[in-house]
């Protein structure tokens, strides 16, 4: 009865830190007011009830690249003192990025996870049925979404505004108005990052979907869930309109995959330029056809492709992609300036504005607007906005804490053979690659914790695996 109670503990405070990430970090303070306190009573609990807590602090510190997330928390919490000194700092942000941020969101959610897994309130199984039945909701309610918009069902489309609800709060209009119109973003905020969170969780989804072991007890259930969950995701993947996530999404199946593809290239060669020569042929052909189709995911693609080099025809026809070009430049430029320490962590969205303001760049609708508000809330990047808030030294920690992340599960993989851990294990291998290379390039922050919640999965295993061989 104890265990039941622990699972269902676990479920909840999983619950809790993958919706944070989502229309409700910044929308609904009420929501955050109810998330701090209770992964603080959580580890509170821990603290008071488990005598060896210190001493699995000192292992997880020891055996995994935690170290770096730690070393990397305290030199923002520097770099917000300069700030302080310098005259960059932002009370505002410093609440909403440092300590509602990178304190709550990222440190104290990835210990929540650690002992979720070290006092047993969660298991590997548990976990993949959590993310199961999660993945499940996120993509049926993206589709539902796309009914919703296309039938004017406007009951479904206000439990859509409930959930991504940060959007018009920060940028003062009506999502209704600019996001549920073609695209679906289901509980996100915006349509790219729904785009995001499915190709980068593609290694997972694959896994579930295709592992000979069973993820729930019930035969049947099971053989459901693993049919739906890859045409699901790709249903809501191409309704979410989003040329560079489908280009992602191919890329990180490739890398998936790998094995498979050379195994068919080595064996069946001849085929395989067979295959590829009418690929080519039919994709020149969907492309031809497209210029006078009403396709706009293959017309957003060949914009993308045919003006990429001309930056002002790209704010006409990707302004999404424009602004956020436009904002790393910012970002970039920023942490040029200020390559040691940095701007501040949590000042830059204070100077966003005057940056864009006085830069010689040509700007999109949405950040002319800002301009025209005097306020801002900039589509952001780990990396770029890691190198402009903290420097060089900033971005070299969390490189290396997402490097040596994937770096000791890598290990795990080669010594791990068989089982549904192994298997687990090489999907969060495989995420932690794309999150490492593709997604903290493009469109994350480290304040999403669903993301920081499978890192924190991943080093659990990890230090759990090299506690026991040492």
């Amino acid at each position: 009865m104890i265990a039941i109670k622990k699972q269902y503990i676990g479920y909840f405070i999983l619950t809790l830190i993958f919706l944070q990430s989502f229309g409700f970090s910044a929308g609904n303070k009420v929501f955050i007011a109810f998330f701090m306190p209770v992964i603080s009573i959580f580890l509170l609990f821990c603290i008071t009830k488990y005598s060896n807590f210190i001493r699995d602090l000192t292992r997880l510190y020891k055996y995994s690249s935690f170290c770096y997330l730690v070393l990397f928390y305290f030199w923002a919490l520097i770099t917000v003192f300069i700030s302080l000194i310098s005259g960059n700092f932002y009370f505002s942000s410093f609440l909403n990025g440092f300590i509602g941020g990178l304190t709550f969101s990222v440190l104290l959610t990835f210990l929540t996870i650690f002992y979720l897994f070290k006092c047993k309130f969660i298991t590997i199984k548990t976990i993949l049925k959590f993310l199961s039945i999660f993945y499940i909701f996120v993509f049926l309610l993206s589709i539902g979404q796309f009914f919703a918009n296309n039938y004017n069902l406007s009951f479904f489309n206000s439990i859509i505004v409930f959930f991504n609800n940060k959007r018009g709060i920060l940028g003062g209009y009506n999502p209704l108005d600019n996001l549920l119109l073609n695209r679906v973003q289901s509980i996100f905020d915006e349509p790219s990052n729904l785009g995001s969170f499915l190709y980068a969780n593609l290694p997972i989804i694959y896994m579930i979907s295709l592992t000979k072991y069973k993820i729930f007890k019930n035969v049947f259930l099971s053989k459901v869930i693993k049919s739906i969950l890859i045409p699901l995701a790709f249903i809501s993947l191409y309704l979410t309109l989003s040329p560079i996530s489908l280009i992602f999404a191919v890329i990180v199946t490739m890398i998936y995959f790998y094995k498979q593809i050379l195994f068919f290239i080595k064996k069946r060669f001849v085929f395989f330029l067979v295959i590829i020569g009418l690929i080519f042929i039919i994709l020149n052909y969907l492309f031809i056809s497209a210029l006078n189709s009403d396709s706009i995911v293959i017309k957003r693609i060949l914009a993308v492709l045919f003006n990429f080099s001309n930056f002002n025809e790209l704010i006409d026809v990707e302004p999404s992609l424009a602004t956020r070009l436009i904002n790393y430049s910012i970002f970039v430029q920023t942490g040029i300036n200020n390559l040691f320490f940095g701007i501040g962590y949590g000042s830059l969205a204070k100077h966003f504005v005057f940056l864009l303001s006085n830069t010689t760049i040509p700007l999109t609708s949405e950040l002319s607007r800002y301009v025209d508000r005097g306020m801002g809330h900039p589509a952001s990047a780990t990396y770029f906005r890691v190198f402009a808030e903290t420097g060089l030294l900033g971005l070299f920690l969390i490189c290396k804490f997402y490097y040596n992340s994937f770096n000791e599960m890598k290990k795990i993989v080669k010594v791990q053979r068989k089982g549904i851990v192994n298997d687990f294990c090489y999907s969060l291998l495989i995420f932690l690659l794309v999150h490492f290379v593709i997604v903290n390039f493009y469109n994350s922050t480290l304040h999403d914790t669903y993301f920081m919640a499978i890192v924190a999965i991943s080093v659990s295993i990890i230090v759990k695996y090299k506690s026991r061989s040492h």
